[in-house]
């Protein structure tokens, strides 16, 4: 499709003049997956901040069991952040035949607070990874039904991108300890890899280029 003619054309394309129309239902449950996305997006945007405080505080004083402390309370909360968003998510319209992978990534989040409620404070994370993979999903239906070619590819580079780092995860297991740093820094790109690929998703959403009707 033409440019001029994608109603969710890039944010910079986004004309400020233009007046969106309440057309429907369809146009309401998309703005709630709009929102839905700001929270996702806080949420990640959260736990770096958390994450980079705790390294602070552990490097710079002797506040060790504040940080364990810092940890455990923002893997619980960004967790909770993260389902609420993707339960928002849920309200999709049927139409981008999306919404069966915004259920079951919610539900592999809920799976995963549920569990960390009877084990260990990082136990919201082992649902965390399949939540994501499906969340993906659901971002490239709703990115084709936008008929953003553009964030389809994104998505497709950012199973490329997983799938390198779980081979060198693999790798450096098995024969170079040295290798985790590659890991480490692939783990880092793969990160700000989706939480830019749901804030383009949103935009995508909430700043079309002109009318729209559901």
């Amino acid at each position: 499709m033409d440019p001029i003619d994608n109603p969710y054309a890039a944010p910079a394309l986004a004309d400020a003049s233009v007046e969106m129309v309440d057309a429907g239902p369809g146009h309401q449950q998309l703005q709630t997956v709009a929102a839905g996305l700001k929270v996702l997006y806080v949420g990640l945007c959260l736990s770096v901040v958390s994450f980079v405080l705790m390294i602070i505080i552990t490097l710079t004083t002797s506040l060790v069991d504040t940080a364990r402390l810092l940890s455990g309370f923002t893997v619980y909360f960004v967790a909770i952040l993260l389902a609420v968003g993707q339960a928002m998510c849920i309200s999709v319209p049927p139409e981008t035949k999306a919404r069966a992978f915004a259920i079951a990534a919610f539900s592999c989040q809920i799976l995963g607070l549920l569990s960390g409620l009877a084990s260990t404070r990082f136990a919201p994370l082992a649902g965390n990874l399949p939540s994501t993979l499906l969340f993906v999903v659901f971002l490239r239906r709703v990115a084709t039904f936008l008929d953003r070619a553009d964030l389809v590819r994104q998505t497709r580079n950012w199973f490329m991108a997983l799938g390198v780092t779980i081979a060198s995860t693999i790798a450096a297991l098995a024969y170079a300890e040295v290798l985790f740093i590659v890991v480490a820094f692939a783990i880092i790109f793969v990160f700000i890899q989706y939480a830019n690929l749901i804030n383009y998703v949103r935009t995508a959403i909430v700043l079309p280029t002109r009318r729209m009707t559901i």
